[in-house]
C-alpha cells in the first residue's frame, strides 16, 4: 500500500512542475523525414551504452516496484545501437550472367532427368512389346510353319490316300475347304488356308476320324496314326526323330497293353505308383533293346573274331571289340575270361535269365563271391515283384561296402557295377566311372536304381524315386545334352524315357515344332498320360508348376490357340480341334470343368465366324433340317438339347445387331422363331423400299439410280419370297398374324416391282403393282377414294413406302408416254395418260402422308406427259 501512495504522491508532484509556466502551449516541432534522419545520425555516435550513469531517483523508483535496475542495465548494455540508423546496401537483382548460368544448369539437369525417364519408359515399352510379340509368335507360329521347314509330319502325301482325304473334306464342308466363303473381319482376324498345306489337312482328317470314333464309341489309335506318317515317309531309321517317334509308339502300346496308361497322369495313389513303376521297366527295356542293336552291329563288324552261338559268346566278342578301343582299368580276368564284364553286359542287354545261367554254368569264375548266384536270383525276383528280403539286401550292401573300403586290392569296375545295381547301393552316388560313358548308359543305370513304390522309403537301400530322376534332368536342362542346339531330339527322348510327357510337349513347342507339339499333346491326352491344368488365369505359360512341384500342361489353352488359325478359313476344322479338349472328360477331376471350357470356346468360334450352316445347321423352306457339327458332336462336350439353340440365338442376335439380316433370318428360321423372321424381313424390306432408286425428276435421262441398293438386297428379297411362300397359310404355333403374312407378301412383290423398274421392264412392273392392289391404276373417283381409305388397314411399313412407290409409278408412266408418243400410238398414249391421272387423283387424296417435295415431283411428271 505504501508503494501505491508513494507513486501517487510522485504523480501529484509531477502535475505541479509546470504550474509556473505562464504559457503551457508549446510550439509544435515541424521537421521533415530527411531532417529527422540527419539529426538521428548525429545523435547516434553520442550514445554510449557503457557510459550510462544510474539515476538515484530512477533506481529508487524502480526498486520500489520490484525491478532490479542493475540487471536490467546489464541486459540493455548488450544491445548494439551503433548501426541502427546506418543505410542498408541495396540488393542487385540484375545479375544477368549469374541468372543465365543458374538457368543453364537447371535446364541441363532437367533435360538429363527427362531423357532418363523417357529412356526407361521406352525400354519398358520395348520389353513389353517384344515379350508380347514373342508370345504371339510362339502361340500362333504354327500358321507360319510351311513345308520348307523341318516338320515332324512333313510330307507331300500320306498313307491315308487323297481320295479318302477328299471324302473327309467333303464331310467338313466343301465350301470352306475350297474357300468359297469370303473371310470377314472379327475381333481376332486369323485366317490360314489349310489347302496350301496338305500335311495340315491330313492332321485335321486324323483328328476328325478320332472324334468320330469317340462319338461312336469305337477304338481309334490316334498316336499311331500321327506317328506313322513321319516314320514311314519322312525320316530314315537312323534319324533321331525316327527313334523319338518309335519310342512314343512303343511306350504307348506297351502302356495300353499293360492297362496302365490311364494312371500315368495321376498323383501318388497306389494305382499311379504301380503304373509308373511298370512304365519305368518298359523304358528300361527299350534302352536295352537299343543296346542289343548296337551290340549286334558291333559283333557283325567283327565277324572274323566271332565264334559260338550262345549269348555269352556274342557278348565276349563285343567286349573284345569294345576294349580294343576303350581302356577300362582293373578288369578281373579268370582263365582268359572277364566274368564280371560278361555278367554286366548280359544285364545291360536285358538278358538277366541268361546272366543267371552264365553264373550257374561258370561258378569257378566267381569263386571270390560264392553267393553271387543267390544274390542274382534275388535280384531277378525283385525286378518283378520287389520280393528281395532285407537280409539279402543287407548282405549285398555289406560286400559292396567292403569293396569300397578295400583300397589295397583294385576292384573290377564291372563287379562294382553289378553289386551296385543288384543291391541299389550307395544311391547318393549314381554314376559308374569307365562304365556309363554315354547318356543312354547313364540313364539306364538311373532306371535300374529307381524304385517307384510307396514302400521304397522303407527299404534299407534308401529312396530314389522317378521324381528325383526327373528333377535331375530338369536341373541339367536341354543345354547340357544339346549344347549347340542342333539336335533337340536326344533330350526329348530322355524326357520320354523318364515319363515327362508334359515336358516333351513343352520342349517340342519351344523348339519351333508347334504343330507336332499340339498333335502329340492330343495323343497323350487321349491316353490320359498328361497332367493338365484348368487354371484359366495361367494363360501365358504352356507349362505350369503346381504347389507340389509337379508340372502340368496348359493343354486347353494350347488347343484353343492352335484352333484360332482355322477360325476364319476353316471353322469346322477349328471345331474338331476344340472337341479334343473334351478328352479330359474321362478324368474325374477335370471332366466337368473341361466340358464347360470346351463349350465356351465353341461359343466363341460361332461368334467369330459366319459358317453358321456348317456349325449350327440349316433349315430349308420345306422344313428339312440339316444338322450342323455342334449338334452332331454335342455328346462329346456333354451339351444338353438347349446348347445348340442357345448358340443359334446368340449368333442370330449378333447378326441382327450387325445388320447381317440374311444370316439373322436363316438362324431364327433354324430355331423356329418365325415371328422374328417376319419382323426382320418386313422391317428391312420396308427400309429398302423407302430408298430412292429412280430418276430424280422430269427431263432426266432414262437411267435408274442403283447407288442406294445394298449388295445383299436381291438375296434378301429372294429369301423373303421363299419365306412368304412358306408362311402363306397359317400354321399352329408360328405366332404370325394374317395381317403380318399379307404385309410380308406385299413387300416381297413390291420389291419385285422395284427390280423390274431398275431393269427397265416398265409394263411388267406396272402389272405387278396393279396385282398388289395398294395403288389404284384405273377406276372412277369412288374406287380411288376407297383405295385411299384402305391405307389405314395397312401396316405403317407399307404406308411409309407409298411416296416412293408413287414416284416410281409416275416415272414409269412418263417413260411409257414418251415411247408411245414417239411411236405414234395414240391409243396407248391416251391409256397411259388416263392411268397417270388416276395416280394423280390418288395422291391428292393422301396428301397427308406425302411431303411437299413428293407432290411437286409428281406434278412435274404429269406436266411432262402433256
Amino acid at each position: 500500500m505504501s508503494a501505491s501512495l508513494s507513486l501517487k504522491q510522485i504523480f501529484e508532484k509531477s502535475q505541479l512542475l509546470t504550474t509556473h509556466i505562464s504559457n503551457p502551449e508549446l510550439p509544435p516541432l515541424d521537421r521533415g523525414l530527411d531532417q529527422i534522419e540527419h539529426l538521428s545520425q548525429n545523435l547516434a555516435p553520442n550514445v554510449d551504452g557503457s557510459a550510462n550513469p544510474i539515476d538515484i531517483r530512477a533506481h529508487y523508483f524502480l526498486a520500489k516496484g520490484g525491478v532490479n535496475a542493475q540487471a536490467m542495465a546489464r541486459h540493455l548494455d548488450t544491445v548494439k545501437l551503433t548501426s541502427t540508423f546506418d543505410l542498408r546496401r541495396p540488393v542487385h537483382d540484375t545479375d544477368i550472367d549469374g541468372y543465365l548460368k543458374q538457368e543453364h544448369q537447371r535446364v541441363i539437369a532437367h533435360t538429363i532427368e527427362a531423357g532418363r525417364c523417357e529412356s526407361s519408359a521406352a525400354l519398358e515399352r520395348s520389353y513389353d512389346k517384344d515379350l508380347d510379340a514373342a508370345w504371339q509368335l510362339a502361340t500362333k507360329g504354327s500358321a507360319k510353319q510351311t513345308s520348307d521347314s523341318t516338320s515332324l509330319f512333313q510330307s507331300t502325301s500320306s498313307s491315308l490316300g487323297l481320295d479318302e482325304i477328299s471324302g473327309i473334306a467333303a464331310k467338313f464342308g466343301s465350301d470352306t475347304l475350297q474357300q468359297l466363303l469370303a473371310p470377314i473381319d472379327v475381333e481376332q482376324p486369323i485366317s490360314f488356308d489349310c489347302s496350301n498345306h496338305p500335311q495340315l489337312l491330313t492332321f485335321a482328317t486324323i483328328i476328325y476320324r478320332f472324334n468320330l470314333a469317340r462319338l461312336q464309341n469305337q477304338p481309334y489309335d490316334l498316336m499311331s496314326s500321327l506317328t506313322r506318317i513321319s516314320m514311314d515317309q519322312t525320316f530314315n531309321e537312323q534319324h533321331p526323330m525316327y527313334r523319338f517317334m518309335s519310342l512314343i509308339t512303343n511306350l504307348i502300346q506297351s502302356a495300353e497293353k499293360a492297362g496302365i496308361a490311364a494312371h500315368l497322369g495321376g498323383k501318388d495313389d497306389e494305382a499311379s505308383l504301380n503304373a509308373r513303376a511298370k512304365m519305368v521297366g518298359i523304358a528300361k527295356n527299350w534302352l536295352e533293346e537299343q543296346y542289343v542293336l548296337f551290340l549286334n552291329a558291333t559283333v557283325q563288324s567283327k565277324s572274323s573274331i566271332y565264334t559260338g552261338t550262345s549269348p555269352a559268346a556274342k557278348i565276349k566278342t563285343f567286349i573284345s571289340a569294345l576294349h580294343s578301343v576303350k581302356t577300362i582299368p582293373n578288369l578281373e580276368n579268370v582263365n582268359g575270361e572277364q566274368p564280371w564284364a560278361i555278367l554286366f553286359y548280359h544285364m545291360r542287354t536285358g538278358q538277366n535269365k541268361e546272366a543267371l545261367d552264365y553264373i550257374n554254368n561258370n561258378l569257378p569264375l566267381f569263386k571270390s563271391t560264392p553267393s553271387i548266384a543267390e544274390y542274382f536270383s534275388a535280384f531277378i525276383a525283385d525286378l518283378s515283384d520287389g520280393s528281395m528280403s532285407e537280409l539279402t539286401r543287407s548282405r549285398i550292401q555289406l560286400e559292396y561296402d567292403q569293396m569300397s573300403r578295400n583300397t589295397a586290392e583294385p576292384i573290377d569296375p564291372y563287379k562294382f557295377a553289378v553289386y551296385k545295381i543288384m543291391g541299389r547301393c550307395e544311391l547318393n552316388k549314381r554314376t559308374l566311372p569307365h562304365i556309363t560313358s554315354s547318356t543312354e548308359d547313364w540313364l539306364w543305370l538311373q532306371l535300374c536304381l529307381v524304385r517307384e513304390s510307396a514302400a521304397s522309403s522303407m527299404k534299407s537301400g534308401g529312396e530314389y524315386r522317378l521324381a528325383d530322376l526327373q528333377k535331375v534332368l530338369q536341373k541339367y536342362g536341354p543345354e547340357h545334352f544339346d549344347p549347340h542346339r542342333a539336335n533337340p531330339w536326344n533330350y526329348m527322348i530322355l524326357l520320354l524315357l523318364t515319363l515327362q510327357f508334359e515336358q516333351v510337349v513343352h520342349q517340342l513347342y519351344s523348339s519351333k515344332y508347334q504343330i507336332e507339339a499340339v498333335h502329340l499333346a492330343i495323343g497323350f491326352a487321349s491316353h490320359r498320360m498328361l497332367r493338365t491344368t484348368l487354371d484359366t488365369k495361367q494363360q501365358e505359360s504352356l507349362l505350369v508348376v503346381g504347389d507340389d512341384g509337379s508340372p502340368a500342361l496348359n493343354y486347353i489353352h494350347l488347343i484353343h490357340q492352335y484352333s484360332l488359325m482355322f477360325t476364319i478359313s476353316n471353322p469346322e476344322i477349328a471345331f474338331q480341334y476344340l472337341l479334343t479338349i473334351s478328352v479330359l472328360d474321362d478324368e474325374a477331376s477335370n471332366g466337368k470343368r473341361a466340358s464347360e471350357l470346351c463349350r465356351s470356346y465353341i461359343e466363341e468360334l460361332v461368334t467369330h465366324t459366319r459358317a453358321y450352316s456348317v456349325l449350327l445347321g440349316s433349315r430349308t423352306v420345306d422344313d428339312k433340317v440339316e444338322q450342323g457339327c455342334v449338334e452332331e458332336f454335342k455328346k462329346l462336350i456333354k451339351a444338353d438339347d438347349t446348347f445348340t439353340r442357345s448358340l443359334v440365338v446368340a449368333a442370330a442376335d449378333k447378326c441382327r445387331h450387325e445388320e447381317r439380316h440374311t444370316d439373322a433370318v436363316a438362324l431364327y428360321y433354324l430355331i423356329g422363331d418365325h415371328a422374328a423372321v417376319v419382323d426382320i424381313l418386313v422391317r428391312e424390306l420396308g427400309k429398302e423400299l423407302m430408298q430412292p432408286v429412280m430418276r430424280q425428276g422430269p427431263g432426266a435421262d432414262n437411267q435408274w439410280s442403283q447407288a442406294n441398293i445394298p449388295s445383299n438386297s436381291e438375296e434378301l428379297v429372294k429369301y423373303a419370297n421363299d419365306v412368304a411362300a412358306r408362311y402363306r397359310t397359317a400354321r399352329p404355333g408360328d405366332g404370325i398374324s394374317q395381317q403380318r403374312r399379307t404385309t410380308l407378301q406385299s413387300l416381297a412383290k413390291l420389291h419385285e416391282f422395284r427390280y423390274l423398274c431398275i431393269y427397265g421392264v416398265a409394263e411388267q412392273a406396272l402389272e405387278l403393282l396393279n396385282e398388289v392392289g395398294i395403288i389404284p391404276m384405273q377406276g372412277d373417283m369412288t374406287t380411288i377414294a376407297r383405295k385411299a381409305e384402305q391405307l389405314e388397314d395397312y401396316e405403317d411399313t407399307i404406308v411409309r413406302c407409298i411416296p416412293n412407290l408413287l414416284l416410281m409409278t409416275m416415272a414409269l408412266f412418263s417413260e411409257l408416254f414418251m415411247i408411245s408418243k414417239h411411236s405414234g400410238d395414240t391409243n396407248k398414249t391416251m391409256l397411259v395418260k388416263q392411268r397417270s391421272q388416276t395416280i394423280l387423283k390418288f395422291a391428292g387424296l393422301i396428301e397427308n402422308i406425302l411431303s411437299a417435295d413428293v407432290c411437286i415431283r409428281i406434278n412435274r411428271f404429269d406436266i411432262e406427259m402433256i
